[in-house]
C-alpha cells in the first residue's frame, strides 16, 4: 500500500475541506462552459499541475457535481496529476431542460448519448488543446462510471487508461426486473409524463438519513448534506422517467460493446452496493479482456467517501494502476 499518498481525514473533515483545500483549489482553478453539439453548455474546471505526470478527467455520478468533488480532486493533485472535471447535462452549473428548470430536484436526458458525446467533445475541443500532457486518464463513478464506459468504447484511443469507481453499468431496480423497469418508464414517457419524477423519488429535502445513504463516512456525508442545503443547483435528487429509460438502455450498450475497449481498466467495486449490480460489473470484466476488477472491503457504494482506511486502499490502487 502507497504510504506516500497524500489523503484527507475524517477528522475535522468540513473544516480541512473548507479552511484548506478548497481556497488552494481555488487559487488553481479555472473554469468556463463549452457549447456542445446539442447546443447546451457544459461547466467545467480545471486545476493547473506544473510538471504533471498526466492528466485525469473526472466524471461524477447520478445527482452531484463539482464541488463535492473537492476531495478527489485534491487526491489527484497531491499525487501529480492535472484535473478537469464537467458537470454533466442537467447537473450543477450546466444546462437543464427548460420541462425541469422550475424544480432543480429533477435529473432528466432524453439521451444516454448527450452524456458520452459530451465527453468526447470536451476532451477533443478543450483539453486536448490546453494541456501539454500526453497521457491522459479518464476516472468515473457510478453513473459517471458508465459515462465513461461508453466513452472508451465509442472512442477507444482518445484516453490512455480508466478508472472505474461502482460503475453504473447496471442498474439496481430492486425488486423490479429490468425488464419492467424500462418497459414502464417506456410507458410513462408515452403518457407524457417524462419529466415527471419515478415513483419514490422526490425533491430535495433537509431529512437526509445517513444509515440509508451510499457512504461509509459520516463526516463526509454531513459535508455533502450542507453543500446542497446552500447551493439550490447542488439539490439535483431524484430521476425522472426518461433519465430511466435512457441508462437503462445505455447499460445494455455497455457490456455489448465492452469487446471494443482497448485501453487498461481497473474496475473497483463496492462490497456493499445499493445503487447498481455488481453482477453487470463482473458481466462486463469478463467481457473486456483489457479490465481488472477488484472489490474494496468496508465499502459502500461512494468507495471514495469510505473510513480513512478503506479510502486508502482505494486511492492506493488507483495510483499504483495508473503509475505502473
Amino acid at each position: 500500500m502507497n504510504n506516500d499518498l497524500v489523503l484527507i481525514k475524517e477528522k475535522d473533515y468540513e473544516n480541512t475541506i473548507e479552511k484548506s483545500v478548497r481556497p488552494y483549489l481555488e487559487s488553481i482553478k479555472d473554469s468556463g462552459f463549452m457549447t456542445s453539439r446539442y447546443n447546451h453548455q457544459i461547466y467545467y474546471e480545471h486545476f493547473f499541475k506544473e510538471d504533471a505526470k498526466g492528466c485525469v478527467l473526472i466524471l461524477h455520478g447520478f445527482t452531484e457535481g463539482i464541488v463535492k468533488y473537492s476531495e478527489v480532486i485534491y487526491t489527484f493533485l497531491m499525487q501529480g496529476f492535472e484535473v478537469y472535471m464537467i458537470e454533466h447535462f442537467g447537473h450543477g452549473s450546466s444546462t437543464r431542460y427548460k420541462e425541469v428548470e422550475a424544480d432543480l430536484s429533477k435529473v432528466s436526458v432524453n439521451d444516454f448519448n448527450i452524456y458520452t458525446d459530451d465527453v468526447i467533445d470536451f476532451t477533443k475541443n478543450i483539453i486536448k488543446k490546453q494541456s501539454n500532457n500526453s497521457s491522459l486518464y479518464l476516472f468515473g463513478h457510478s453513473m459517471g462510471g458508465g459515462i465513461a464506459t461508453r466513452v472508451i468504447e465509442k472512442e477507444p484511443q482518445l484516453f490512455n487508461k480508466c478508472v472505474l469507481s461502482s460503475p453504473m453499468i447496471g442498474i439496481n431496480m430492486g425488486p423490479l426486473p429490468e425488464w419492467f423497469a424500462k418497459a414502464l418508464s417506456g410507458l410513462m414517457i408515452k403518457c407524457g409524463k417524462a419529466y415527471d419524477y419515478v415513483f419514490s423519488h422526490h425533491a430535495f429535502d433537509d431529512n437526509g438519513n445517513f444509515e440509508a445513504s451510499p457512504d461509509k463516512s459520516r463526516e463526509r456525508y454531513n459535508y455533502f448534506e450542507k453543500i446542497k442545503r446552500e447551493n439550490d443547483r447542488y439539490k439535483s435528487n431524484g430521476a425522472c422517467w426518461n433519465w430511466v429509460y435512457q441508462s437503462i438502455k445505455a447499460t445494455k450498450e455497455m457490456k455489448k460493446q465492452a469487446g471494443k475497449i482497448t485501453i487498461p481498466v481497473l474496475l473497483l467495486q463496492a462490497e456493499v452496493d445499493h445503487s447498481v449490480k455488481k453482477s453487470d460489473q463482473v458481466k462486463f470484466s469478463s467481457l473486456c479482456k483489457t479490465c481488472t476488477i477488484k472489490e474494496i472491503k468496508g465499502s459502500k457504494h461512494e468507495i471514495m467517501f469510505s473510513k480513512d482506511e478503506v479510502n486508502k486502499e482505494f486511492w492506493s490502487e488507483i495510483f499504483k494502476f495508473l503509475e505502473e
